[in-house]
């Protein structure tokens, strides 16, 4: 394994690894890599089965976590509904078999942030299977965007002064094909979290999801509308400015370890969705003291 530092200061790359032979040095970065840096994007690995994939993310977690309890069709046959699908394809009856199928724009969101953060899966893993040529998933850094945030001079009144005061309700329903108002196939749980949050490695982020989220609160006291829709506005497009987000080029055979709490993860559009196809687990790792990690080359593809 040759780990580099991406030029923007925090994502890692990996080369020259193999995911079916992986030793107890390379396993241990990859716990900790993710909640340092946020994202580690896996190049030209080897053809995976989705057996050696599975058994990879085992070894990895302390503990592989479905964290979405939908229909079992969206799963990998056999995989005890670890690994999920996310892919456009349609089965023999229509039906799509995977997540968020439809080719437009997939919104700003991180994985069930309404669940309580000892409940909840921290590190998503996607691995291209085939197809994947051209597609764009922009992933963002809210650990760094929360130290800028707070010496902002544009932000709007309260917000700040808040900051640490915020708790973020979540509760919606939403359709994981087209993410549309029909055919609502999945209760996603609702619930609070604090919007400043610290991650396995006990770095403090922003944990937001832009998609779903509901509502402010403060001291069990829910904020009026219209402050909630100017301070989630600008927290929105603050989070997801260029300096924050890194957009991974998908090739096949490539895989990603991305922190949900540190950030929060977007597809751009991509016609050939039905073409694409991505395997997805979501797992948990046991918590530790670290901080970001720069004493690594620079990459340069």
């Amino acid at each position: 394994m040759k780990l580099y530092l991406d030029p923007n200061g925090w994502v890692i790359h990996v080369l020259n690894f193999d995911p079916r032979q992986p030793s107890e040095e390379e396993l241990d970065y990859l716990r900790t890599l993710p909640f340092t840096n946020v994202l580690v994007v896996m190049h030209d690995l080897p053809v995976l089965t989705a057996q050696e994939y599975q058994d990879f993310c085992r070894r990895v977690y302390v503990r592989v976590q479905n964290d979405n309890p939908t229909k079992d069709k969206r799963f990998l046959p056999g995989s005890n509904r670890e690994v999920m699908r996310v892919t456009g394809r349609l089965d023999e009856e229509g039906e799509m078999i995977g997540l968020f199928g439809m080719p437009e724009f997939l919104p700003w969101h991180c994985n069930q942030p309404a669940m309580p953060l000892d409940q909840r899966p921290d590190c998503l893993t996607l691995y291209s299977v085939e197809g994947s040529a051209g597609s764009i998933t922009a992933y963002s850094n809210s650990s760094r965007a929360l130290r800028d945030l707070r010496q902002s001079q544009h932000a709007p009144p309260g917000l700040l002064e808040n900051l640490d005061r915020i708790e973020v309700f979540y509760n919606y329903s939403v359709d994981l094909d087209r993410l549309s108002d029909s055919n609502q196939d999945y209760e996603g749980p609702s619930g609070k979290n604090t919007l400043v949050v610290k991650n396995k490695a006990g770095i403090p982020a922003i944990l937001l999801s832009n998609l779903v989220t509901k509502s402010f609160w403060i001291n069990d006291q829910e904020l009026n509308e219209q402050i909630y829709k100017t301070w989630l506005d600008y927290l929105c497009k603050f989070l997801t400015q260029k300096k924050y987000v890194y957009a991974h080029r998908w090739r096949d055979n490539e895989m990603t370890f991305n922190c949900q709490v540190s950030g929060q993860h977007a597809r751009l559009p991509f016609a050939r969705i039905e073409q694409r196809l991505l395997w997805r687990v979501m797992g948990v790792v046991t918590p530790f003291d670290g901080a970001l990690r720069t004493d690594f080359p620079l990459y340069n593809p």
